[in-house]
């Protein structure tokens, strides 16, 4: 069903614009923004609103800026794209204040970002024939491109050397480059690589570099094939600091979620101890390598092995994925009576639920917004619980 002028009210988290269709039910539009009159494709319907797709936009709304990219409203990944710098800022914004609606006195203290658009150190493309390709939006359809301006420049080319390479094969294609230009290439492919001047990998093959390491406040940080690190380079900086500072002379530290140690690594420099926890087995094994022996590394299953953690600790560190914490974290924090805890996430909607579990013995004294994702609805916080 085609809806026509439809005006959009305001955006919320996910990449969608908000408006109401004729019968006052809402309808969420993604690539469109408030201020804009749009036709829209209705493409789902549920109880009590629905989801369309951008057909075109009637009148544009004043906070609506092209030339970002020709990709955007096709490929998934830039759902800000077409927003003004400084309305993408206040949207997000807003989006955090909604998602901590319902807890008192709740307040953004700090807004870290950078407009530089080639941040990204990593992405995942999926290679075809030769051809290279990104995600529809909430979509596993595939959109063929050759460009993406908030990737780290170098990263596309040594992506199409490599898929020129291999255009006979059908496989996710992982990079991830530090400041030196050396990367990491991962084909999810059970090709067997013989030759190439990349540091690639596949399924079955252990060629290349290992890992490589990014130089981060002067502190060495490895990176896996297949470990998590973060995304802005622009940001590392100030991002591992504004952590590190939080919890700096704090004599015992407990930290959920380590990865490879973007923040291990520089806060085992300035606590007494600190107990960091993961079950990715490459990123520990990276991580052990270069933290100092105040740190004491778990390889442990958060959903089977929790009461294996034992001790007090003054304070917690959390970075979850998108998913939040699960129950058995947050019952054991709440066990262990942390004086702190420092909440890092880059989902406000799962960040706030889980806060709403320590609100009774905690309160939010310091929120901070760490905006590593320029031109997409990704936004990561800081929140610091302070026990009263």
């Amino acid at each position: 069903m085609y809806v026509n002028n439809i005006e959009i009210y305001d955006n919320v988290y996910g990449g969608y614009g908000i408006g109401r269709l004729q019968n006052g039910k809402v309808v969420f539009v993604p690539f469109a923004v408030n201020g804009d009159i749009v036709n829209i494709k209705i493409k789902e319907e549920k109880k009590s609103f629905s989801y369309g797709e951008l057909i075109e936009v009637v009148k544009s709304s004043p906070h609506r800026v092209d030339g970002f990219c020709k990709y955007i409203g096709v490929c998934g990944g830039c759902s800000y794209g077409f927003l003004d710098d400084n309305f993408e800022i206040e949207v997000k914004k807003r989006i955090v204040e909604n998602s901590f609606r319902n807890i008192s006195d709740f307040k953004i203290d700090e807004y870290i970002h950078s407009n530089k658009r080639d941040y990204r150190v990593r992405c995942r493309m999926r290679l075809k024939k030769g051809d290279l390709f990104y995600k529809k939006f909430n979509s596993n359809e595939l959109v063929p491109v050759d460009e993406c301006p908030i990737l780290k420049k170098g990263i596309l080319d040594k992506i199409k050397d490599i898929a020129a390479i291999y255009s006979d094969t059908d496989c996710d294609i992982s990079i991830i480059e530090n400041e030196k230009e050396e990367e990491l290439i991962f084909l999810d492919s059970d090709i067997d690589i013989t030759d190439s001047k990349y540091n690639i990998k596949s399924k079955i093959c252990q060629k290349g570099l290992k890992s490589i390491e990014f130089n981060i406040n002067k502190h060495t940080i490895p990176a896996g094939y297949r470990s998590f690190f973060q995304t802005n380079r622009y940001l590392f900086e100030s991002f591992q600091r504004k952590v590190v500072e939080l919890l700096r002379g704090y004599e015992t530290v407990l930290e959920f979620y380590c990865g490879s140690g973007f923040f291990t690594i520089p806060l085992s420099k300035v606590v007494r101890r600190i107990v960091a926890i993961d079950q990715n087995d490459e990123a520990l094994r990276l991580l052990k390598q270069h933290a100092t022996g105040r740190a004491e590394l778990l390889n442990i299953d958060l959903k089977k092995d929790i009461n294996n953690i034992k001790g007090r600790f003054d304070a917690v560190l959390v970075n979850p994925d998108r998913d939040g914490l699960s129950k058995g974290v947050l019952k054991l924090i709440m066990d262990k009576k942390p004086e702190n805890i420092v909440y890092v996430s880059c989902n406000p909607q799962t960040m706030s639920r889980d806060i709403k579990h320590f609100i009774t013995k905690y309160k939010i004294s310091q929120f901070t917004i760490v905006d590593q994702f320029y031109k997409t609805y990704h936004i990561e916080s800081i929140a610091v619980l302070t026990k009263f």
